[in-house]
């Protein structure tokens, strides 16, 4: 799984953070999107310091059904890992429910062919309040296929409107794991770190820019680490990646995204 500080922050690339579109849902909406990340990071650890490119697509019907694909190529261009994925959301207004804010609801699934690993599924779950000023989310991840492991994320952020056009959102997510999840990242000689523990602390300051109604390019840099997860995690990730010798990362990416 891909995503930039956890991956289950974006469940699945969809939903918890779902676009809310005024008045009729509309029939079918088209997107497609290219990205290009200076590092590949998964749970906090470096699985590539060199770039990746994402590129991926989706259909979305009538604005909760969501059915697309995404895919990762190395620096190289080499195919790393496809995800075909499918993410129902939901979005309760406070006024139409009569609640205090506005909840987000998403579940999600996915497949992830890898090219030089397991072949696994997940499923998704996760919640967020977009009209909140801290806007919450928390985001639920289960590998069905390969190892069992279950990572939890949540997240605090706040969307700055600079200009009609322009936002920036800087944010703070906590990932934990489950004991299968710890152990399938960071698994020792003596199975010190195979229990359920707190896992990587991201921040992240993202901006987008709408250049038309149907064109957005964004950006985000990113610093990782995990500070809350003990000496014995942040060992193990000095090591995870031989090429890397540091248990924290800075990266950042660029995106560009059409959206019908």
């Amino acid at each position: 799984m891909l995503y930039a500080c956890a991956a289950a922050t974006a469940l699945v690339g969809y939903g918890v953070h779902a676009e809310e579109t005024e008045g009729e849902a509309k029939p079918i909406s088209v997107e497609a999107s290219v990205q290009a990340d200076s590092r590949y990071i998964s749970y906090g650890f470096c699985d590539d310091k060199k770039p990746i490119y994402t590129p991926s697509g989706s259909i979305t019907l009538y604005d909760h059904l969501t059915l697309g694909t995404e895919a990762i190529f190395d620096h190289r261009g080499k195919y790393l890992e496809l995800h075909p994925e499918a993410a129902f959301t939901w979005v309760f207004d406070a006024e139409e429910w009569n609640l205090p804010t506005t909840v987000e609801l998403a579940v999600g699934y996915q497949y992830e062919y890898q090219a030089h690993d397991e072949d696994t599924q997940f499923v998704t779950a996760g919640i967020a309040l977009p009209d909140l000023w801290i806007e919450p989310s928390f985001v639920y991840e289960r590998d069905i296929i390969r190892d069992n492991g279950t990572y939890l994320s949540l997240e605090l952020g706040h969307t700055f409107e600079i200009t009609e056009d322009l936002t920036l959102r800087p944010s703070i997510a906590q990932g934990f794991g489950n004991r299968a999840r710890v152990a399938a990242y960071a698994c020792d000689d003596d199975g010190a770190l195979e229990k359920a523990a707190l896992m990587d602390t991201c921040v992240k300051l993202e901006a987008e820019y709408a250049l038309t109604d149907y064109l957005t390019i964004g950006g985000y840099v990113a610093y990782s680490d995990f500070l809350l997860a003990g000496s014995s995690m942040r060992d193990y990730a000095k090591t995870y990646n031989e090429s890397v010798h540091d248990s924290y990362n800075f990266f950042g990416g660029l995106s560009a995204t059409l959206t019908f």
